[in-house]
């Protein structure tokens, strides 16, 4: 690490006003240093991870009656990565925010923003804020964020002047910046601001997801940041609703409430999990999850309830004809299907340590109707209680074997002469395995009535 700076008086030659001047640059200085510097001067570092290092030149001069503040750093980031969590988003649109409020100091007046714009590209990032007070005096601030590989940064901070005392409560007085024995701290000047604004993006990516156009009403308050309500184009489809960030206390939470229209399925499934290009449909229904940060991740400690319904879906790769006829030889079933078509299902859902639960699946298929029980972990293990019940059209018939001579003695079948084969799905989505489920069908023929009511003769 090197540094150099100046210090000194300088004559304004236009009116001959006293002023100081400071000019520091800096080369090679170590992540590790500034954040302890950070940590000395604000009470917290907001320092990027990825950040190894930083090169540039700061630039102080105060007069009289304005001063300014600019600068240019260079950071250089870890090999291979980009400014996290910038350089995993790909944004292009703006946000606005009013009458913004919030308190570095105990003790000390809250620092009121009048106004702050930011504009999103793809590389770059804009920030301007207006009418920024400290105490008695206002400045401005406008910054820009390029290339996120290797990042440059450019500021300039300017006012009428500084007003010291209230600036001083503010660096000499912190407030309790953490809270304590606790992770994932924030510091209180997120927790006490307030204000309001809306967001307008143009599109959003990261990976495989894909959001856009989004425009949402922004409120902060409490230790909360509330966005809504949201409206957005989702993978093909519409989604509306809201989300909340809580910061008040740690770890960060979030309250996400939504409904969905006619969202393409396989996009969504293969944004958000390793379940790729496998279920395919329009997805419609309504979610509430809450969630907080983890070493697991958002997804992982997300807890919550939907109400799910797909049609025009299809499950490719995936022949559940052939896997329900290798089920029982009593019955022989069309499997020539290589996939499975989905003419419609649903259900609702259940999300909770982990799991991805429900009690009330419905899958329509042309060839048969299949409800079930059970779910699936976010480590991709199924665990499902299924009934099929075959329409008698889906079932073979030979010359010398008709329908009911094969089911009479192996599988029941209901009022409407639908064969009923119980199963489970145990494994994995890679590698799931079905199984008959013969103690269910025990219990089925224990109950007795299914069969009755194909054979019972009408009365008199």
């Amino acid at each position: 690490m090197r540094a150099n700076g100046r210090l000194g008086p300088l004559r304004n030659g236009l009116k001959g006003r006293l002023a100081l001047t400071a000019r520091v640059s800096l080369e090679d200085v170590a992540a590790e240093d500034l954040e302890q510097a950070l940590e000395q001067a604000l009470g917290f570092s907001a320092l990027p991870a990825s950040v190894s290092s930083l090169s540039g030149s700061l630039e102080l001069v105060l007069l009289e009656e304005t001063s300014r503040l600019q600068g240019v750093f260079d950071l250089q980031v870890a090999e291979g990565q980009k400014l996290a969590p910038l350089g995993d988003w790909k944004l292009n649109g703006s946000a606005r925010l009013s009458h913004l409020r919030c308190r570095v100091a105990e003790g000390a007046d809250p620092i009121r923003i009048g106004s702050l714009q930011t504009s999103f590209q793809p590389h770059r990032i804009e920030t301007t804020l207006e009418g920024v007070a400290v105490g008695q005096e206002e400045f401005h601030l406008s910054a820009e964020l390029r290339n996120f590989q290797a990042p440059r940064l450019t500021f300039s901070l300017g006012g009428d002047g500084v007003d010291y005392a209230a600036l001083r409560s503010h660096l000499t007085s912190p407030a309790e910046h953490f809270q304590s024995g606790e992770q994932h701290q924030y510091p209180v000047a997120l927790r006490s601001l307030t204000g309001s604004g809306d967001l307008s993006l143009v599109e959003l990516e990261r990976g495989k997801l894909h959001l856009g156009p989004i425009h949402s009403e922004v409120t902060l308050e409490g230790g909360m940041i509330r966005f809504g309500p949201i409206e957005m184009v989702l993978h093909d489809g519409r989604a509306t609703g809201s989300l909340v960030l809580k910061t008040a206390r740690s770890p960060l939470s979030v309250d996400l409430q939504a409904e969905l229209d006619n969202v393409d399925l396989n996009q969504l499934l293969s944004a958000h999990t390793s379940y790729q290009d496998k279920v395919y449909g329009r997805l419609s229904g309504a979610l509430r999850v809450q969630a907080h940060a983890s070493e697991k991740g958002f997804v992982r400690s997300s807890r919550g309830q939907a109400q799910v319904e797909v049609t025009e879906g299809r499950l490719t790769g995936i022949s559940l004809n052939r896997e329900l006829a290798l089920l029982s030889e009593a019955i022989g079933l069309r499997i020539e299907r290589e996939d499975t078509p989905i003419e419609q299902m649903s259900a609702s859902v259940r999300i909770a340590e982990g799991w991805v639960t429900t009690r009330d699946l419905i899958v329509q298929t042309p060839d048969f109707l299949l409800t079930g029980t059970g779910g699936f972990s976010f480590e991709e293990v199924i665990q499902l209680d299924a009934m099929a019940a075959l329409l008698p059209e889906a079932v073979l018939q030979t010359p010398k074997q008709g329908v009911l001579g094969l089911l009479t003695g192996a599988l029941p079948v209901d009022e409407q002469s639908r064969v009923l084969l119980p199963f489970k799905v145990r494994g994995t989505f890679s590698e799931p395995r079905y199984q008959f489920d013969a103690a269910r069908l025990a219990r089925l023929k224990l109950k007795g009535g299914l069969l009755r009511d194909l054979f019972k003769r009408p009365p008199g």
